[in-house]
């Protein structure tokens, strides 16, 4: 069994999109005059751009028998499912974590999967079936 799927939130959510680009670029205008030097907006630019490159990029999705499949702009990221110990469901998506009991390393190791709502049941079937949690 094999599911795809694509995100963008940039065009998903565009009144969060708006907001954040608004906050952003506030933010922005502060930085060289706080630190009277332009090289610091650059600076802000890229950190900006590589913090949010999830949002601001599409990311493909892709589950099957061997495992899960990400792949982003610049980043392909090709995990199996004996990596996973545990998920955790909600109502956007799911997260994979490596460690059979909760851990605080869960958040830096695991992975967070957006999931559009009309793919999520398909998603979460093969999840279920590949990971056996308590």
């Amino acid at each position: 069994m094999e599911i795809e799927w694509k995100t963008h939130p940039l065009t998903e959510k565009p009144v969060r999109s708006v907001l954040l680009i608004a906050t952003l670029t506030v933010i922005g205008y502060f930085v060289p005059v706080i630190f009277k030097a332009g090289l610091f907006l650059i600076l802000y630019v890229i950190i900006m751009l590589f913090n949010f490159a999830a949002y601001w990029f599409p990311t493909h999705y892709r589950l099957d028998d061997e495992g899960i499949r990400i792949k982003r702009l610049w980043v392909k990221v090709v995990k199996s499912w004996a990596d996973y110990k545990k998920v955790y469901f909600d109502p956007n998506g799911f997260f994979l974590s490596p460690f059979a009991k909760k851990n605080y390393l869960e958040r830096t190791r695991g992975i967070y999967v957006i999931c559009p709502p009309e793919k999520y049941e398909a998603a979460k079937k093969i999840i279920e079936e590949k990971i056996k949690g308590d």
